[in-house]
């Protein structure tokens, strides 16, 4: 069985005020863009959780990541292990998706990095999706979170050294052109 890859472009983008996933970024939108890391990992089978016809819908709305998630989780059951990502990072790269599909594979567990909950590999699907179902069930919200998997599932962080600022993700008119405003600079530097 092959490794799937997830890509969260479910949200509502509201306070960015348009599609994350649309955003470009040179002659790529971050959905696009996210689709080839994965590609360059060697994960070829590749799936969009969002709102659009041809992507996998929520199974119920307003439940945020998780959502699309569990929603995988009930598409692909069969699923042996799962790589997940937010659209929303723009400065996330191969390397780092290798080195958590490397870690969590040889060690077979689920991980992610220190600094944030996503991405996240996830070693054990059908463990993964009774988690999720049962979180989702939970009157309280503030247990509805990726955190709270990886501390049922036991999950490991791997350290980001050097590198937390490709985990940045972006929510706002303000800090997408502030990463462009970066990434512009980076690229004039190399």
């Amino acid at each position: 069985m092959a490794t799937y890859g997830l890509i969260l472009a479910g949200g509502l983008s509201t306070r960015m005020g348009q599609d994350k996933a649309e955003l470009k970024l040179g002659d790529k939108n971050l959905l696009e863009i996210k689709k080839s890391l994965l590609n360059e990992a060697g994960i070829e089978k590749v799936i969009i959780s969002g709102k659009e016809k041809d992507q996998l819908n929520d199974l119920e709305s307003g439940l945020g990541p998780l959502a699309g998630i569990q929603a995988f989780c009930h598409a692909y059951p069969d699923a042996e292990d799962l790589l997940v990502l937010p659209v929303d990072m723009p400065a996330l790269d191969t390397k780092a998706l290798i080195e958590l599909l490397n870690f969590g594979q040889h060690h077979k567990v689920s991980c992610c990095f220190d600094s944030t909950w996503l991405p996240a590999y996830f070693a054990d699907i059908s463990q993964l999706s009774n988690i999720v179902d049962e979180i989702l069930k939970s009157e309280r919200q503030s247990s509805r979170s990726i955190n709270a998997v990886f501390k049922q599932m036991n999950g490991q962080t791997l350290p980001i050294t050097n590198r937390a600022e490709m985990l940045i993700n972006v929510n706002t008119p303000e800090q997408w052109q502030s990463f462009l405003t970066q990434f512009m600079n980076n690229t004039k530097e190399q």
